[in-house]
């Protein structure tokens, strides 16, 4: 089970984590899973390095890579069988972490003393899962909560050290918990959220000094030996001047801290004092579609075979065309939630899935309006506005149809937009009238597209159960909102900025990104119909010398890689190569 928490979640790590390994690589040993590929793929999204190794590599070749994590896979067989697939033991000693999934869990807990069994009956499909106890992991999670499962062993007893955090009707060990004994012998957690609720510990606490004392009252003994604790700080954004305090807890150079928060894009954006330089970011995004494609069981080999046609710009053959195709508009349906992802692979049920999504939204909404009080209603009405304003000609918020009251303008509102863009559950588009690298010098703020961060979410509110509409791409039917934000959030989250040109007289284009390599700018327009070579705001704005246009790209549903002038088509589907890493573009090479 997965599950993306309901806003961007950001983790920060400070102090002396940097010492737990030499290089930020994790490495993925394979026993045999179909998700290995996507494990991979989901942690290189995080902007770190990770590879799939055998899982008999020896010892010795894992600590010369230094990684700074393990994942140890699910695979198809059982642990106490004569034969069954197991890694070097001594892993367990490189005093890094490691995450053990399915069979990489309960091999975990055979190898260090726990017991593995058949269990009496196989959980397969639906099943409630009930959190028992607190877990960084499972934070933010309900419980009870429904989940998918396929298992017919079962962990019976855990190694010394282990706790349960999770259990199902036929698993009382679903989930285990055992952190730090490797990194730290001392590990302290805090939710502020629940201190806020309560005894509001650290409410006026502004120094290192008194936010120690109240650590030490809370933890006790275990802050004996400072040079090995880990303290986690939970849910942050409840005590936001704690982020500023975070600078000299690092200076301190006593522990190591990792906070974390569910609302912390919205806690950052308005706090004066942010520790730049002492913090590590991580913003989590709902899957792309090529991490859709791992989902759905297509291979590494395969995608890494297309990405180099997409480089040559080299087309498809028609039947491998088709399938990707068939793939991308079942992506607009399910969209990147995980949850939703699962369900759709485990019971291909659209009203299950859309019943996930709506759930999701709805939480998105109220999660997103309950820290701002004085904006709720303001933050709630735009959010609602966002699907209907797809459906415009101009897609842009309407400033007086937020509230319907004449004389507003956009600083009415500069708040709540901010917020929801803050908060990740919206993506923005800038509008730009002058075209020129790098794109930030000419941006306005004053006009604005906000898309749903996930194209499910928007297809189950615009098209419901509706699924033919989609897949089969009726002519009635006008797509163009959805094929939109699935680009939107794909290049959001490949590391793009994203803009449009908005011009009275030219009209406008779809989006616009920094290409580094060129220096200039890359003109993107969108298009879900036939009518996919007309674009008369596209063709003025590369004609415009001024703008030193040197290519543009038009994304749609035909097979062919072609060019015509500075402009080129390509499969709509080609977007998932469309990456930002450091300085460099990866597109139309």
């Amino acid at each position: 089970m997965w599950y993306i928490p309901p806003i961007k979640h950001l983790i920060f790590s400070i102090g002396k984590a940097e010492s737990m390994a030499t290089n930020e690589t994790i490495l993925v040993l394979d026993f045999g899973s179909q998700y290995s590929q996507l494990i991979a793929r989901r942690i290189r999204e995080c902007k770190v390095y990770s590879r799939i190794i055998p899982y008999n590599t020896p010892v010795e070749e894992i600590r010369a890579e230094a990684p700074m994590g393990i994942i140890l896979s699910g695979g198809p067989a059982s642990v106490y069988q004569a034969n069954a697939p197991k890694c070097d033991p001594e892993i367990f000693e490189l005093g890094i972490p490691i995450l053990g999934i399915c069979y990489g869990l309960q091999l975990t807990v055979a190898t260090l003393g726990g017991t593995v069994s058949r269990g009496q009956a196989r959980e397969y499909g639906k099943a409630e899962i009930e959190i028992t106890q607190e877990s960084p992991l499972l934070d933010g999670l309900p419980s009870p909560l429904q989940v998918w499962m396929s298992h017919g062993d079962k962990v019976t007893k855990l190694p010394e050290g282990f706790v349960a955090t999770a259990k199902t009707e036929n698993t009382e060990y679903a989930a285990v918990r055992h952190v730090g004994k490797k990194l730290f012998e001392n590990f302290i957690e805090i939710n502020m959220i629940e201190d806020m609720l309560s005894d509001r510990l650290f409410a006026e606490v502004r120094t290192v000094e008194d936010f120690y004392l109240q650590i030490s009252m809370l933890a006790g003994d275990k802050m004996q030996e400072k040079a090995n604790t880990l303290i986690f700080i939970d849910e942050i954004q409840a005590y936001p001047h704690l982020l500023t305090l975070l600078k000299f807890l690092a200076q301190d150079g006593k522990f190591t801290f990792i906070a974390s928060g569910s609302l912390l894009g919205v806690t950052l954006s308005k706090t004066s004092s942010i520790p730049m330089g002492s913090i590590r970011k991580v913003r989590m995004f709902p899957l792309d579609f090529e991490e859709f494609l791992y989902a759905n069981g297509m291979n590494g080999f395969a995608i890494s075979i297309m990405r180099e046609k997409f480089e040559r710009e080299e087309s498809l053959d028609e039947a491998t065309h088709n399938k990707m195709m068939d793939l991308f508009r079942k992506y607009l349906l399910v969209g990147g939630l995980p949850d939703a992802v699962n369900a759709y692979l485990s019971e291909h049920n659209i009203q299950t899935v859309r019943e996930i999504q709506s759930e999701i939204h709805e939480y998105y909404a109220d999660d997103a309006s309950k820290y701002d009080r004085n904006n709720k209603l303001k933050i709630r009405r735009i959010y609602d506005l966002i699907p209907s304003n797809m459906e415009n000609k101009k897609k842009r918020i309407v400033v007086q149809s937020i509230e319907e009251k004449k004389g507003k303008t956009f600083a009415d509102y500069a708040d709540a937009f901010d917020y929801l863009i803050s908060a990740g559950i919206a993506l923005n588009v800038q509008a730009i009238s002058n075209p020129k690298f790098p794109l930030i010098e000419s941006s306005g703020k004053n006009l604005l597209k906000l898309y749903l961060n996930d194209v499910g979410i928007l297809s189950g509110i615009l098209y419901g159960s509706n699924i033919r509409a989609i897949l089969d791409n009726q002519r009635s039917i006008n797509l163009g909102s959805v094929y939109e934000t699935a680009v939107a959030s794909e290049l959001i989250a490949h590391g793009h900025k994203l803009f449009y040109y908005d011009n009275r007289s030219k009209g406008e284009v779809d989006y616009l990104i920094d290409d580094y390599d060129s220096l200039s700018v890359v003109p993107i327009e969108v298009k879900s119909g036939k009518d996919y070579t007309v674009h008369s705001a596209l063709n003025a704005l590369v004609q415009n010398e001024e703008y030193q246009i040197k290519k543009a790209v038009v994304l749609s549903n035909e097979r062919e890689i072609t060019h015509k002038g500075k402009i080129t088509y390509m499969p709509i589907y080609d977007i998932m190569f469309f990456r930002q890493e450091s300085s460099k573009s990866y597109f139309i090479r």
